[in-house]
């Protein structure tokens, strides 16, 4: 091998070989310069020295550019049986695993949630096991199974996230999302699921001030072993998980609510410092990231990787950058600043009202620079880039809200 080559993938690996020794129980270790570990609910984007963060890379084909560990290992592949994993974190001292009488943890890798126990339908089967298939619900539909969906289904929430329980009926629970603001409900986002995809208490619980991995790309597979070899499950884009070991920038080991320890390939995730805010992203970042769902299928009350409504595609993109908006489009529309139309600027929100846009708010986009927005417009098409002024949309055009400052 080149001496030279062999030198430079030395000083790569210093970072990581410093961020190893810095560890200790219960306090996560920075990572160093150009680190990726992030802030947890503040607005947030990585910044490499000397200049702005990298967009993370969406689908097949685009590495994740944000991860340090594959910047560190200068490697994607799975880790070898004689890869190490060294601690990044430990269980906080007092804090356990312990069921709270309100609370519950997703246990699936997407939850749908139900206007009511009543409201799926045959074909909703697959959608209502433990664990969820969601592929193997959604693959089979036509359009006009999708459209059928409107009016039963609520909104999504991920692996791992935290709801709040509202009642019980039998086999089924009504949950919030706290995440997801509504005015509907003051404890989060209503809606009900079947009783077997939540987990009544997280031993990810413990672990709360560790690092968090998100996931950056459309679905990312969680593994049951360290060797990448034995999937266990297909996680969302923006599922967010403690990190608790890293093994040379090839896999993160992460605590899940109800299966312990499982693996991620460190370049399909962000790393983010849970207690600490640093600067917010930039429009272009924001509709970077929008751009690697293009394709995807729009999907009625979707906020996954798996499908979108148009408000769960920008709730989405935010949250992945630890910016929360309201979830619904109507509502998005009253929060943030408003913006001229001649002031538009990257990563602000178009929002479209019926009644030639002085009516009820129906539809949410995002400005795309140059003209353009880019949205998840209707059943009947996918995640797209058109001009701003398209006729069906500039007709009904309501106002912009910018939520960067």
């Amino acid at each position: 091998m080149n001496r030279r080559i062999e030198w430079r993938r030395l000083l790569l690996l210093l970072p990581l070989v410093c961020l190893m020794a810095a560890c200790s129980a219960g306090k996560p270790a920075a990572l160093g310069a150009g680190s990726v570990i992030q802030g947890g609910d503040g607005a947030s984007a990585g910044k490499p020295e000397g200049g702005r963060a990298a967009t993370p890379g969406i689908g097949p084909g685009r590495p994740d550019t944000h991860n340090e560990f594959e910047h560190a290992g200068g490697s994607t592949a799975a880790a070898s049986g004689s890869t190490i994993a060294e601690p990044l974190c430990r269980p906080e001292s007092g804090k356990d695993a312990e069921a709270s009488p309100s609370v519950r943890y997703v246990n699936v890798n997407v939850a749908t949630l139900w206007a009511s126990p009543q409201a799926p339908r045959a074909l909703d089967e697959p959608s209502l096991r433990f664990p969820a298939d969601v592929p193997a619900w959604l693959g089979p539909m036509t359009v006009r199974d999708k459209l059928g969906l409107v009016g039963k289904t609520e909104t999504e929430a991920l692996y791992g996230e935290r709801v709040v329980l509202l009642e019980e009926r039998g086999d089924w629970v009504r949950v919030a999302v706290p995440e997801q603001r509504t005015p509907k409900l003051a404890q989060g986002y209503p809606g009900w699921l079947p009783k077997r995809q939540l987990a009544e208490r997280s031993e990810a619980a413990a672990y709360a001030g560790c690092p968090v991995a998100v996931i950056g790309k459309r679905t990312a597979t969680l593994y049951a072993d360290a060797e990448l070899r034995k999937p266990a499950l297909q996680l969302s884009f923006g599922t967010r998980l403690p990190v608790v070991a890293a093994a040379a920038g090839l896999t993160l080991t992460v605590v899940t609510p109800d299966d312990g320890r499982r693996y991620l390939a460190a370049s399909d995730a962000i790393v983010r410092k849970p207690d600490a805010a640093i600067a917010p992203p930039s429009g272009t970042e924001l509709v970077e990231l929008g751009r690697g769902f293009l394709g995807l299928p729009y999907l009625w009350a979707g906020a996954s990787g798996f499908g979108f409504d148009c408000s769960g595609f920008t709730y989405a993109l935010y949250r992945y950058y630890g910016i929360l908006l309201p979830r619904d489009a109507k509502d998005q529309a009253k929060a943030g600043r408003a913006v001229d139309r001649a002031d538009l600027q990257p990563g602000d929100l178009l929002f479209f009202a019926y009644d030639k846009g002085k009516g009820a708010v129906h539809h949410v986009a995002m400005y795309a620079g140059d003209g353009l927005m880019l949205h998840s417009p209707k059943t009947e098409r996918s995640v797209e880039l058109i001009p701003f002024d398209t006729p069906e949309y500039a007709a009904e055009f309501a106002g912009a809200r910018r939520f960067l400052p």
